[in-house]
Formats: structure tokens, sequence, C-alpha cells
């Protein structure tokens, strides 16, 4: 119980100095959009693609790349996975154990998720497992050190739409933590209005 209440106590932490970052980041961005408007400056002028690509390259490090795909990545998947019991698994061979843990996992994060986005996750899910598939199938047909499959569109797409799974995992993470916290404000405060549901 008490290892449980450390993980939650840093997933809360996290998410709190995420939403600050986000909101720093809100407000200069709302700040630059505002001095943009009264300057008027035209689609095509220097000033313009200027503050676009500050908009994208300001603020952005080798170090917050790492804890993306480190720190960020790993507490995600403690998250979904903090409630998940695998511990029958361990006596069993990888290639029994694995897919019985992935299987878990998918029920865990579909169990957070409203009924309707339970139904999109249990399409968009095997689909992207399939463009994998056929992008794995791709590389061993042109070899592990080909450049050809850089020039198909489809893997591309499986890439871009990984990259995007990611993302709104990470995005999902960040809101069932905010719901959590705001249910149990409302909790010890009767008075509070209670969350939305979706």
């Amino acid at each position: 119980m008490t290892v449980a209440r450390d993980r939650f106590n840093r997933f809360d932490r996290f998410a709190e100095r995420t939403r600050e970052r986000f909101d720093a980041f809100a407000s200069r961005f709302a700040a630059e959009a505002r001095k943009a408007r009264a300057r008027s400056v035209p689609a095509l002028d220097a000033d313009y693609w200027k503050a676009l690509q500050d908009l994208f390259t300001r603020d952005v490090t080798h170090e917050g790349l790492s804890a993306l795909f480190r720190q960020e990545a790993q507490d995600t998947f403690h998250f979904f996975t903090r409630e998940i019991d695998l511990s029958d698994l361990q006596a069993r061979p990888w290639h029994k154990r694995w897919p019985i843990a992935l299987w878990r996992t998918f029920q865990a994060v579909a169990y957070r998720l409203s009924p309707w986005r339970r139904i999109l996750f249990a399409l968009a899910t095997p689909i992207l497992l399939l463009g994998w598939l056929r992008f794995g199938m791709i590389l061993v047909l042109a070899g592990p050190l080909s450049v050809a499959p850089l020039s198909d569109w489809e893997v591309w797409a499986i890439l871009g739409a990984s990259l995007l799974f990611f993302l709104l995992v990470l995005e999902l993470r960040d809101k069932l933590t905010w719901r959590w916290r705001g249910r149990s404000s409302s909790a010890s405060c009767p008075s509070s209005p209670s969350p939305r549901t979706e």
C-alpha cells in the first residue's frame, strides 16, 4: 500500500510539473499571438516565419527529449500498469508471458476510458499493431540496412501514427491524474462541485 501511495505521489508531482510547464508555454504562446495580431503581420512575411520557428524551437533541449522518452514514458507505463498483477506470469516463458501482460495492460487502459472512446481505442490499437507488422515485413524484405523503406508512404504513415499515439497516451495519463485529484478534492470538500463525467 505504501509503495502504491509513493508511486502515485510521484505521478502527482510529475503531473503538477507538467501542468506548470504547459501553463507557462500557453501563456507565452498567447502573448506571442496577441503581438502577432497587433502587428497584423502577413502570412508570408519574414517575421511571421520567425515567430513560427520560435514556436516550435524555443525551449527545445536535448534534456527535454531525453526526459520525454525516458522519464515520462516510464512513468506513463507505471501509471497504467500500477494496478495490474503480473506476479503470476513470472514463471512462464517470455513468449507466453508478454502476450498476457500486453492484454492485461490493454484492458487496464480501456477500462479508464468512456464507452465510445473505449471502442475507438479497441479499433485503433490492433490497426496500429497491424501497421507495425507491415512495417516489419517491409524491413525484412528490403533488408535492415536498406534506405528503400524511407520512400514508402506506409512507413511514414505508421511512424506518424505511432508518435501521435504516444503523445495521446501521455496526455491521457495527465488527464486521468488530474481527474483523480479533482475527485479526491471533492471527496475531502463535500461542498465543492463534482467533476464532469464523460
